[in-house]
């Protein structure tokens, strides 16, 4: 009938006109989002130049330190002029933070993932062990500058970052209270100390590797399973409820 037909007509113009909306106002050339500025593909250069920018950065800065890179060196680095690395970011502070907060907010994201999923609490632990535990083998630079470059500056006691890791650490502690509530882990512990016990743990194991100190097992499916199961299983050793397997 008609009425089922401008019904349908109707559903698919609400789900689909703003994604539609959304694609044509990227290529927008105003910033105003309601003034149409003509057709431009600026913004994607924009956000390629960005990105390109970061990566190079981050390179440096694992290799020289953040001191011991200059904008110059970042500009080679990522194959552009120096100039327009101050047209996306105003010095090399800013670089380095936003280094931080989109590889950090990307990370966070994950383990506010397996906090939020249906697992038991020990395998969310599994998964946020070996999500750590192997950073550094997936991503060198990025976990070497968050080590050496940010982890142990004044900068990371400003408020953006203190809230920033506050999200790994609340995520942590609601894996934590939820265990205990279902009974898996113990209950007369603190949630908020258990928490700071098992990424003090974590942390410590990652920056052993960053340090040369320590070196996981080479990567296989099966070394990389038994170190992560060794490394919770220890720390559960003393959650896991009383006579409980």
């Amino acid at each position: 009938s008609w009425f089922r037909t401008l019904a349908l007509v109707l559903g698919f113009a609400f789900l689909y006109v703003p994604i539609v909306s959304l694609i044509v106002f990227s290529f927008n050339k105003s910033r105003l989002v309601t003034v149409w500025g003509g057709f431009s593909t600026k913004w994607y250069g924009e956000l390629l130049g960005n990105q390109q920018i970061l990566d190079a950065a981050t390179r440096l800065f694992a290799s020289c330190g953040y001191h011991g890179a200059r904008v110059s060196d970042i500009a080679r680095e990522a194959g552009i002029a120096y100039g327009l690395v101050y047209h996306y970011f105003r010095n090399k502070d800013e670089i380095l933070d936003t280094i931080f907060a989109e590889r950090w907010g990307a990370f966070v994201a994950v383990v506010d993932g397996v906090a939020a999923g249906p697992q038991p609490a020990s395998e969310k632990l599994r998964q946020l062990a070996a999500l750590v535990l192997f950073a550094y083998r997936r991503r060198p630079d990025w976990v070497k500058v968050l080590v050496f470059e940010i982890q142990r500056s004044s900068r990371f006691s400003e408020p953006e970052q203190i809230e920033a890791v506050g999200r790994l650490f609340r995520a942590v502690a609601r894996i934590v209270r939820d265990g205990q509530e279902a009974g898996e882990l113990r209950g007369d512990l603190d949630a908020n100390l258990v928490c700071l016990a098992f990424i003090g743990a974590l942390e410590t194991m990652i920056t052993s590797q960053v340090l040369g100190v320590m070196r996981l097992p080479e990567s296989s499916q099966s070394a990389d399973d038994r170190t992560v199961h060794d490394v919770v299983e220890l720390f559960l050793g003393g959650l896991a409820v009383r006579g409980r397997s």
